[in-house]
């Protein structure tokens, strides 16, 4: 018995010969389960071989859910096969799916017809059901796909044959494309998409929100330069291929590099000069660029931002831009005319126009909404087929957010500010579908919520229930009560009464309920053409809520509430003024002063003190004085020196060059005509080099990071003057004195930001004046401080006001008492006003 066990199971080492023959019987019977007579054919072979006991024979390992399921048959004495004793039909439980098992002759079975009659299984139960609750609910026949491709067969520039493969390729690769790939790639598509789905890239075409990250550029900003590229390509009659690939490189640009507002229309034309050499055959010259932007760029500039472009972009240009999918999903709304095409381009130009549709959406998804809002405005039957669902791959319901946006966009395109796509397709050569009825204002909303489009999301009240009824009577609709109406808001229909439904009839016999039991609530023009003694004896629910109001106010706040001023108006017409862009840069101001706003930096500075501070900045405001700079310039020089000397340890003897090298730097960003270096040797009495001054301005320029551009008191200096309303100079002058006067003393600039030093210097000058109301509701909103968050620093303001005379440092003083400065410093101060009035705390 041992010799046996040794002989079946020999010990060998991982890749011996038995193990080979183990796998190879295991190949022979291809994984399929052991039924009795496949049980005996192996011991059989096993016994040729030389294995006198039969049961210990090595048998590929079973399945466990097989191995417990199947009954264990003793061992027995191996006869031929033909002696083995047959088992009843009913003892046999056969579970074979191989081909040579189906081959044999059926043991002892019935007719195959009995068979199945007898035997149940599961799937077939279960399909069975399926059929049946199907049966009645959709009894229309399929729709068949239209084999788009036929007439192209003989096309060999149509690659029918791997048509489908190219746009399963584009679908995938427009959120994530093959980066690592050379641009002479010859792989087949069947290997990139295996490949793609195994290993995703993170590298983005489909550009993501990046307005975060552009601190000079939003979105308006972007549907002007877009707006403008749009006359642009129509003037030089370039491909729509061109146009969306323009877009595509803008975008993608704009995500991975900060651009400033300056150089937003370059970066657009020299998108425009990459695609048209990407698409075009003959494209235009870059000198037909530079004038077309009114030579605001040279042609040097734009080629410089075009290699520049392409470094950022890796030189990657192939993406699946939203033409790809709708020159597809055109031809796949089957014979589309002229009509369709040109409106379904007309609401894709508009999509990409507006800046969060390129966000939320996928070119793919945008071209099938296109098309989708496109059959719908034109009255195409069916609004959506299978030939478009099948080669779009997308259904009505994923498409109805983003076809509602763009039904939306052609609502609003005659009255928009970007008017360029909208001019386009008003003229006669693209149809004039511009001009077009929109779906919104049409047969019905997208989502196809007729009844709601007909009542123009008017309140359902009783008469006006009844009129639906009747429409829907007319229209031979037998039972009434189940007309479909317009769903309600929550809070609407919590606040009003349940109104139960009655026999129509006419409009004039309807009974008429009394005041006391119908609060109606009713919007629409048509339900204020009623006469006036129904609105008298009708209470509304607005009415109702506004006499509650009106009652609660009472005694309260009898003084309406004062308008606010708009400061802009005036201003429209100057392009220097950007009056659409002020309250954007403004609220980006506010967020980023405390980025350049300075702490307590005394405590690191071991050997200068605010002394010596307030000492420099006074003499450097004679120095700004004497070189008749503009105010930027000061404000920006303090800005800079305390910056620079919150991050390095200063000694006594550099501090005034840190000063010098301070208002040189200044001088340089804001004026026109900076002072020479050996003006400020002079100034300074030779106490410093021209040398020293320039190695002390490269230092500070490197700590700093040659981060300039900062948000000083007087950029929002001249918007709170401004907001003042009609300011005259001598509010101006005022203003400025109060505010350099903070700035001279070093706890101003650390207790308070930039933006509360202005609006207190603004608030205390008016007060100082005796402007009355001293903080108006038009300075509250552009400020956004409140007077109580204003007071602490007014007073200070004020208090230095008042010592001012006193004080040893006397640069401002002197300054504002002089008569080009309206001798503001010699005002009477408010401080005796300040402790007597409601400025006290």
């Amino acid at each position: 018995m041992e010799e046996v066990r040794a002989a079946v199971v020999p010990q060998q080492p991982k890749g011996g010969d038995e193990l080979r023959r183990n796998r190879r019987v295991l190949q022979d019977i291809g994984n399929r389960p052991i039924t009795r007579s496949f049980h005996a054919q192996l011991i059989a072979k096993a016994q040729e071989k030389g294995v006198n006991n039969a049961n210990p024979v090595v048998l590929p390992v079973l399945d466990d859910k097989v191995a417990l399921n199947r009954k264990r048959f003793p061992a027995k004495k191996v006869v031929p096969r033909k002696e083995i004793e047959k088992p009843k039909t009913e003892a046999v439980v056969v579970i074979s799916s191989d081909e040579e098992e189906e081959k044999k002759e059926p043991v002892n079975r019935c007719k195959p017809e009995e068979v199945r009659k007898e035997v149940k299984t599961l799937t077939s139960i279960l399909t069975a059901r399926s059929k049946a609750m199907a049966i009645g609910v959709n009894s229309k026949p399929k729709e068949k796909i239209v084999e788009i491709d036929s007439a192209d067969v003989n096309d060999e520039l149509a690659v029918v044959e791997y048509i489908d493969d190219l746009y399963k390729f584009y679908k995938l690769t427009e959120v994530c494309f093959i980066s690592f790939l050379p641009p002479q790639f010859n792989f087949p598509f069947s290997y990139l998409l295996s490949y793609r789905r195994k290993f995703p890239m993170q590298d983005d075409s489909r550009v993501h929100d990046y307005m975060e990250s552009q601190p000079d550029v939003n979105s308006k900003m972007r549907s002007i330069l877009v707006d403008w590229l749009v006359e642009v390509h129509k003037k030089f009659e370039l491909m729509p291929e061109t146009f969306y690939l323009t877009v595509n490189i803008l975008d993608r640009y704009l995500s991975m590099k900060i651009v400033s507002r300056r150089e937003l229309q370059l970066v657009g034309i020299s998108s425009m000069v990459i695609a048209s050499k990407y698409e075009e055959i003959w494209a235009p010259q870059v000198n037909d660029f530079v004038c077309l932007s009114d030579y605001a760029y040279t042609a040097n500039q734009i080629l410089r931002m075009e290699k520049a472009i392409l470094g950022k972009l890796e030189w990657y240009l192939t993406v699946p831009t939203p033409y790809v999918f709708l020159s597809r999903y055109i031809k796949a709304s089957v014979s589309p005319d002229v009509e369709i095409k040109n409106m379904v381009f007309f609401l894709t130009e508009l999509g990409i126009l507006h800046y969060p549709t390129i966000i939320l959406y996928s070119p793919s998804l945008i071209a099938a909404a296109a098309v989708y809002a496109a059959r719908f405005t034109l009255g195409k039957v069916p609004v959506w087929t299978e030939t478009l669902k099948h080669h779009t791959g997308y259904n009505t319901e994923q498409l109805r957010d983003c076809a509602k946006l763009l039904v939306g966009l052609h609502s609003n395109a005659a009255g928009s500010k970007f008017q360029a796509v909208f001019r386009k397709f008003s003229m006669p050569e693209y149809g004039a579908v511009a001009l077009f009825v929109p779906a919104k204002s049409g047969d019905g909303l997208i989502n196809n919520r007729r009844v709601l489009q007909d009542i123009g999301n008017r309140p359902i009240t009783r008469s006006f229930r009844a009129q639906l009824i009747a429409k829907a009577q007319e229209k031979g609709v037998k039972n009434v009560n189940p007309v479909v109406l317009p769903v309600l808001e929550d809070k609407v229909a919590l606040n009003r009464k349940c109104v139960r439904t009655q026999k129509v009839v006419p409009k004039k016999e309807i009974e008429k309920q009394t005041p006391e039991d119908l609060v109606i609530i009713s919007s629409d023009e048509e339900e204020k053409d009623k006469s006036v003694e129904g609105r008298k004896e009708v209470k509304t629910l607005t009415s109702i809520l506004t006499a509650r109001s009106k009652a609660m106010a009472l005694g309260v706040n009898i003084k309406p509430k004062e308008k606010i001023v708009e400061i802009d108006s005036a201003d429209v017409n100057d392009e220097l003024a950007v009056v659409e862009y002020i309250d954007d840069l403004y609220k980006f101001y506010k967020l980023t002063e405390d980025d350049s706003r300075v702490h307590d930096y005394m405590d690191s500075q071991p050997d200068i003190n605010t002394n010596m501070r307030s000492i420099l900045i006074d003499w450097l405001i004679d120095v700004h004085r004497k070189f008749e700079l503009m105010p930027e310039t000061f404000y920006l020089t303090v800005n800079i020196l305390d910056r620079y000397l919150s991050k390095k340890i200063v000694s006594r003897r550099e501090l005034q060059l840190v000063g010098i090298s301070s208002m040189v730097i200044a001088s340089k960003y804001e004026e026109i005509w900076a002072p020479q270096v050996n003006d400020f040797v002079c100034l300074s009495d030779y106490a410093y080099t021209a040398n020293q001054i320039l190695r002390m301005e490269k230092a500070i320029l490197g700590k700093l990071e040659w981060y300039l551009t900062v948000p000083t008191p007087y950029v929002f200096l001249s918007r709170y003057i401004k907001a003042s309303v009609s300011p005259d100079v001598e509010m101006k002058n005022m203003v400025f004195f109060l505010a350099e006067l903070g700035i001279l003393h070093y706890p101003t600039i650390i207790l308070y930001s930039p933006s509360m030093i202005s609006a207190a210097a603004v608030y205390a000058a008016r007060y100082t004046l005796n402007k009355i109301p001293v903080w108006t509701e038009t300075l509250k909103h552009h400020t956004g401080h409140s007077e109580e968050q204003l007071r602490d620093c007014a007073k200070l303001l004020v208090g230095l006001h008042s010592n001012s005379a006193e004080s040893k440092l006397q640069a401002v003083y002197r300054k504002f008492s002089r008569p080009e400065y309206g001798a503001v410093a010699l005002f009477v101060p408010a401080k005796k006003r300040f402790c007597a009035s409601s400025l006290q705390d």
